[in-house]
């Protein structure tokens, strides 16, 4: 296939240099995997990232942009991004076009490119497939690094928009919504594990009847100025401010990484508008966090943006949506619809997003099958007139491994460098986690053995032991004072019964036996007795990692992997499913 990558030769965010990121780790990549697999593949490369010229594979015939020329396709303008974007009528597209047609081949079966708007392009190949990439919603650790692959556009010109109203009321099958769920309780188990704050922290002293989360962006985007109206993240704020609810903590984030930043919040503006709006919430290590938005979802009760990934994240927890302005987020603001529907729009976007539109970037920068197959079936569902969603490719169909791949590319050990600096303890417990994820990837396992407690349960208790210290007021209750120190009884029967036992493990109603024959307690009173130890047990556990449900790490291996937990004294495998789904019974 004829394939071509273009780089914008103008600005972005008042960068020159902007492209040269994901052309050196992205593009180039691309280009040479395709080259590799026989595509005929062009390289547009701007005279300014003539450096990644090294990279590229020698295969591929490079189209020089000299500096001049850049300055002539943009008519002098140092991004005319927002006119592309606005007016893809404008003159200013048949200009570059012109500019153009001599230095392009007459024709593509695909173009790549990265977060750019090219209605020149649109307009000079009508009928080639043009593929729009930009960060996937989920793109930061400890998210699987996403990236969007759009072959509509981006922002209001994209499926997300244009296609809202289908991709929120759509069907979904087993396999979507296993996908679903098992993304969804994976994100909040590896959130809580890595949270940096509780609610409290936000909101100390329980003053606002709500939380909303409000994740300021980047001013000098070409779809924000486009799209919102605002001239910048400060006029955005005010008007959230002004039209807020006084009652609701606002939590506002910045945009802040290593290669930008739009941080209008300092100490003394903040000091400033909280004396005038005493809702606003901003702390200053907020600013210290990268990805800090994604951290807060899981605290909020709402979110409040106009163009923000983050409102696609918060899905995962299914906040409500507050949409400032018709951009492409709008179609999936939320309404005062039941929460029931509400779950089922957001689950059926999280399930499109997930599983044809935004794919792991290691599948189309490092597999040149699984990327050429990608491209093969877009550029033949183009040419056959498949339009809407069903002009996308579910990538479980390229590959059927793909949604187990997409699951165990959770990096929270990236994540807890990022958070902390020093969590080395977090960051070796997560490479524990991965070996264990892949290890039940692999075909030969048949089946996992768990044993229970302090592996898919954990106990807020230093010895298992402890946990009878619990039962003890109650204990004498249930038996009208004939136990006393019940602990200290419950311990010693146990182990009175372990060295009588001939069969290597014993039972809770053996232990409880022996209990009634020391103490002359009735068989009510010492069903009430375990039904109190079982009860506090389930209170008091939580699923760990490996104890997720089946629908998350431990079965969820193409259906090969089950776990078999021996059953313990101290609770029975059906009282357990119902903290530890995913453990089973043999």
């Amino acid at each position: 296939m004829k394939t071509l990558f273009w780089i914008p030769p103008w600005f972005a965010h008042g960068d020159p240099f902007f492209f040269q990121n994901c052309l050196r780790k992205h593009l180039i990549p691309q280009a040479n995997i395709l080259a590799g697999v026989g595509f005929q593949v062009d390289l547009v490369l701007p005279e300014l990232m003539a450096g990644a010229r090294a990279l590229i594979d020698s295969r591929i015939r490079v189209i020089d942009l000299d500096a001049a020329a850049c300055l002539t396709l943009g008519a002098g303008r140092a991004d005319p991004s927002v006119t592309l974007y606005q007016q893809p009528e404008h003159g200013l597209t048949q200009h570059i076009q012109a500019g153009l047609r001599s230095m392009l081949a007459e024709a593509y079966d695909c173009i790549l490119l990265w977060e750019t708007p090219v209605p020149f392009l649109e307009r000079m190949y009508p009928d080639t497939l043009i593929v729009h990439q930009m960060p996937g919603a989920f793109s930061r650790a400890p998210y699987p690094h996403t990236v969007t692959f759009d072959p509509q556009g981006l922002f209001r010109h994209g499926t997300l928009f244009t296609e809202a109203d289908t991709i929120r009321n759509q069907p979904s099958g087993s396999e979507i919504r296993e996908l679903v769920e098992t993304f969804k309780q994976i994100s909040r188990s590896t959130m809580a594990e890595l949270q940096p704050f509780r609610r409290r922290d936000l909101d100390a002293s329980g003053r606002w009847k709500s939380l909303q989360l409000v994740p300021l962006q980047v001013s000098a985007h070409y779809a924000f100025m486009a799209d919102t109206g605002f001239g910048s993240q400060a006029e955005f704020l005010l008007h959230v401010l002004n039209r807020a609810d006084p009652e609701a903590g606002l939590v506002v984030t910045q945009y802040i990484t290593p290669k930008i930043q739009d941080a209008i919040l300092t100490p003394e503006l903040s000091t400033q508008l909280r004396s005038r709006w005493p809702n606003l919430i901003h702390r200053p290590e907020f600013d210290r966090i990268p990805g800090i938005s994604q951290y807060l979802t899981s605290l909020v009760d709402e979110v409040v943006t106009c163009s923000s990934s983050v409102a696609l994240q918060a899905m995962v927890w299914h906040r409500r949506l507050r949409v400032i302005q018709p951009t492409f987020l709008a179609p999936h603001a939320s309404g005062t619809e039941p929460f029931d529907v509400l779950q089922r729009e957001q689950d059926a976007t999280l399930g499109f997003m997930l599983g044809r539109h935004q794919v792991l970037a290691r599948r189309v920068v490092e597999d040149a099958g699984f990327l050429t197959a990608l491209l093969e079936e877009l550029v033949a569902r183009r040419r056959a007139g498949r339009t809407g969603i069903n002009a996308l490719v579910p990538f479980h169909q390229i590959d059927p491994d793909y949604n187990q791949d997409l699951m165990v590319r959770f990096n929270a050990g990236r994540a807890a460098k990022d958070l902390g600096g020093g969590n080395e303890s977090f960051a070796a417990s997560h490479r524990e986690r991965s070996r264990f994820t892949k290890a039940c990837a692999e075909p030969g396992i048949k089946a996992i053995s768990f044993d229970v407690f302090d592996t898919l349960l954990r106990r807020p208790t230093e010895t298992p032991a402890d946990l009878y210290r619990f039962l003890d007021p109650a204990a004498a209750r249930v038996a009208d004072g004939r136990v006393e120190d019940f602990s200290r009884i419950r311990l010693q029967a146990e182990l009175q019964v372990r060295e009588s036992s001939t069969q290597g493990e014993i039972t809770l109603e053996e232990i409880y036996g022996h209990i009634g024959s020391q103490y002359g307690l009735d068989a009510v009173t010492l069903q009430r007795l375990q039904d109190l130890e079982i009860s506090t047990e389930l209170q008091l556990s939580w699923s760990s990692f490996f104890g997720q449900s089946d629908k998350g790490w431990v079965v969820n291996f193409s259906g090969r992997v089950r776990a078999a937990a021996r059953s313990c004294s101290a609770i029975d495998i059906p009282a357990l499913s119902a903290v530890a789904p995913g453990c089973r019974s043999w």
